[in-house]
Order: C-alpha cells, then structure tokens, then sequence
C-alpha cells in the first residue's frame, strides 16, 4: 500500500521515452485524509502522465504517515510541503509568527459536501432533536462551535457530550455509537454507509443557520519566489485537466481507472468508489465552469461569523479575508 512515502502511480507506456526526457520539479503535497475520490483529480493527472508531461512529479503521501498526529497545514507551516489539503479553518488557527505561513490557493470542490450525520431515525428531524446524542470528534478547531451552533438554531441549548478517538477512527467509532453523531465526507463515509445499508440523516451547516467555507482547499505558503509561483500555476493547470476529465467520467468508469492508478484499500471496492463518485460528481465545476477559484464573500461571511459566535481568539489580528486566500495562481 502506498500510504507512508512517495506514492506514484504507473502511467502509460506508450510515451515514456517523451517523459523521461523532461527534467521534474517535485512537489511534495500533504493530502488531507486517506486517498479517495475527492483527490480523483490529482491521480488521474498521475496516471496519464500529465504532470511528467509538465516537467512535474507530485511527491504525495496521506494523514495516514502518521495516523493523522499532524495535521497537513502544520506540515506546510514547518515547511515539509510545498502544498496541504485541508479545511479551510485550518488557515485561520494555524498562522505562527515564524515559518510559512498558508494561504488557499484553490478549492477542490465548488459545493459543500459534509455534513453532520446521525443514523437514521423516526425521532430525528433537525439539529435540535439530538440533546442526548454524542458528537464524535476530529480534535479540531470550530467543530464543536458550528455543531452547537446549529443545535441553538434549530431551538436546543445544548452543548452536546463529545468524545475524541483518534482521527482516523472517527467513523468506525461511529458506526459502533447508536446515538452517535460524526462529521463526515458524502462523498465518502456517506458511500459507505449506503453500501453497508446504513442509512443516514444528515445536517449541513449552511442549511441550519451556519455559514461554512470552502472544504477542502490546496494550501500553499503566502510568500512564493517566481519560480515556485510558475511551478504551482503548472501545477493547477494539469490538477484542473484532472478534476474536468474526472466529472466527464461515467462515475462507474472513473472508479475502475481509480483502482488502477492507485493502490490503496479504499479504491478496491468498486461498488463503494462508483457511489462516491456519483455523490461528489458535480461538486467540482461550479457555475460558470469554474475549477478552483474561491469567492471573497464566503470566506468573509465565515470569518464574520466565527468572529461573532466563535469565543476562541483567532491566532493574530488578520481579520480580512484577503489573507486567507488568493486565485492568483489559477489562471
């Protein structure tokens, strides 16, 4: 399994001799979970031999190095990474003084696709029908704020009881807890619950009086020489060709091609792959035929709401939401 280390996977023959000849710039990228469909993008950039074609090598590797013990923008700040996935959060309490420190410089996805989830039941309807529930948690900034926040909204003054396995248990414990609640991917955990015939009720934020931002954006450090700015724009050049060829696919099709490039558990099970990319298949172009650029609105929305609501202290004063994000390496 390519869990630990470089993870690339095998690209057509037919070009090779061109390939070779191209001299790489590596980039080393920090995914923000363990390989799944919301990366589809960059494994079918890899397997066709579109970043070789670039003079790239994406240098990739997963939360699982280490069982999620840092988190991939504390590894960009530490400067292990030239690129982080994460939540976009992440931006506004993993700033430090010294480092790199990161910005957003593009969203996978154009639509929020998490949500909080309980199993289902008759008794369930919103938010605040969940006071005896258990939220289980990632150990992370603003989850617990957004969930009480919505349980306020829906009518219930609650806190709700929190347990914190490790990060990459979440959902097996929650599959174990009756009264449960998880944050998860529907494009992912919400795939496989549909396969074990687990059905779910699910909350999204924004729909109960709570804004989100952007889930999950590439992060990379804000002060960037004219070589690694040219590197990264070549870099979102092919990752975007990757994420329009992975929404042209059948999602049954692109679950077999993702089998192929990448060996990993998660990708063995084509049933389970095939409903994941049916869930996540429009999320990627949004309106307009846009890939990867964020919107100054939403992320100013989502600050202006931590400010008011969050009691936390964000980590410096940098409250525009200018600092936080940038598109200018996607054009």
């Amino acid at each position: 399994m390519c869990v630990v280390a470089s993870c690339t996977a095998p690209t057509p023959s037919d070009s090779g001799e061109k390939r070779n000849a191209i001299p790489a710039d590596t980039i080393r990228l920090a995914l923000d979970w363990s390989p799944n469909v919301l990366h589809s993008g960059i494994f079918l950039a890899e397997y066709n031999g579109w970043y070789q074609d670039e003079g790239l090598h994406v240098d990739w590797f997963t939360t699982e190095i280490d069982g999620y013990k840092k988190k991939p923008v504390q590894r960009l700040s530490d400067g292990e990474v030239d690129l982080a996935v994460g939540p976009s959060e992440h931006l506004f309490f993993f700033r430090k003084d010294g480092g790199k420190n990161p910005v957003a410089v593009a969203s996978i996805l154009q639509k929020d696709r998490s949500a909080f989830c309980v199993k289902a039941a008759d008794a369930i309807s919103d938010p605040g029908d969940l006071a005896d529930y258990t939220y289980i948690g990632y150990n992370t900034p603003l989850e617990e704020a957004v969930l009480t926040a919505m349980m306020s909204n829906a009518g219930l003054d609650h806190t709700p009881a929190m347990r914190k396995p490790g990060r990459l248990e979440v959902w097996y414990e929650f599959l174990k807890d009756e009264k449960g609640i998880a944050w998860i991917f529907r494009h992912w955990e919400g795939a496989l619950a549909e396969s074990a015939g687990i059905e779910l009720t699910c909350f999204t934020p924004a729909d109960h009086g709570v804004p989100y931002g952007y889930s999950s954006v590439f992060m990379a450090p804000e002060q960037l020489d004219a070589d690694e700015s040219a590197r990264l724009r070549k870099f979102f050049r092919v990752t975007e060709r990757g994420y329009r060829e992975a929404t042209a696919m059948s999602p049954d099709s692109l679950a077999v091609l993702l089998r192929k490039a990448v060996d990993h558990p998660n990708f063995e099970d084509v049933e389970i792959v095939t409903l994941a990319a049916k869930s996540i298949g429009d999320a990627f172009i949004g309106e307009g035929d846009v890939w990867g650029t964020m919107e100054e609105g939403l992320w100013e929305t989502y600050l202006s709401w931590i400010r008011a609501e969050v009691r936390e202290e964000l980590p410096d004063s940098l409250y525009s939401a200018d600092v936080y994000f940038t598109n200018r390496y996607l054009d």
